[in-house]
């Protein structure tokens, strides 16, 4: 009986925490990097990155993943360089070498394809969406990428040479009250050259804080028009 009561329990927990870090594994950046993910399989070539905020990780993720899955896409959240179970530590890390996390969504493109996706977007929160921009605006396999809370210049990762190239389909959302984002994410918006879509919501919610909202569905249709 005590058996059965602890078996429930650790059921309940892994329910409540939306299955944290269930199936983990590292993948190697092309300099040398191993970079924690969780990947999520599904009968399709389509395939869905997912970068996380600044000092967060790839478990913010948990509740929007199901919600791909159910649409057919292999998904692939990892824990940028110096986050989470990947090596590094952020605090010490210049913006230089933040930026080479664009290397991190290349290992992990390179693994979805790996796995026979041949159609890839891209969704990033805040520091994860510069990051997501930087990559695609060097990348053309990407076709499609959701900026949450994106910036021009955040922690000296620079995003306005990556948006004045990047031609293919972008989605920026962000909140009026989210003064540290809303601006830069409308001139990101004014500017890009390709198919473009911009959610503005009430509030500051910032990065996937925007989440808790109907934006997971406005995203996933986005998506399935444009990977």
């Amino acid at each position: 009986m005590k058996i059965l009561v602890l078996l429930c329990c650790m059921l309940l927990l892994i329910a409540c925490t939306g299955g944290i870090d269930v199936n983990p594994f590292f993948i190697k950046t092309s300099d040398g990097i191993k970079i924690s993910a969780n990947f999520y399989p599904a009968e399709s070539d389509k395939g869905i990155i997912l970068l996380h905020m600044l000092d967060r990780d790839k478990n913010d993720w948990q509740e929007f993943i199901p919600m791909l899955e159910h649409r057919g896409y292999n998904v692939i959240s990892i824990d940028m360089r110096g986050h989470g179970m990947s090596e590094l530590d952020w605090q010490s890390m210049s913006g230089i070498e933040l930026g080479r996390a664009v290397l991190d969504v290349d290992a992990a493109r390179t693994y979805l394809e790996e796995k026979g996706v041949t159609r890839f977007g891209v969704v990033g929160a805040s520091i994860g969406a510069n990051i997501a921009l930087k990559h695609a605006s060097q990348d053309t396999s990407i076709k499609s990428i959701v900026l949450l809370s994106p910036s021009l210049n955040y922690r000296n990762v620079e995003t306005t040479e990556n948006i004045a190239v990047y031609d293919r389909a972008l989605f920026v959302s962000a909140s009026k009250d989210d003064f540290s984002s809303v601006d830069d994410s409308l001139t990101l918006y004014a500017t890009a050259i390709g198919t473009k879509k911009f959610m503005l919501y009430d509030g500051d919610a910032h990065g996937t804080a925007l989440l808790d909202s109907d934006l997971p569905e406005v995203i996933i249709r986005w998506l399935d028009d444009t990977v």
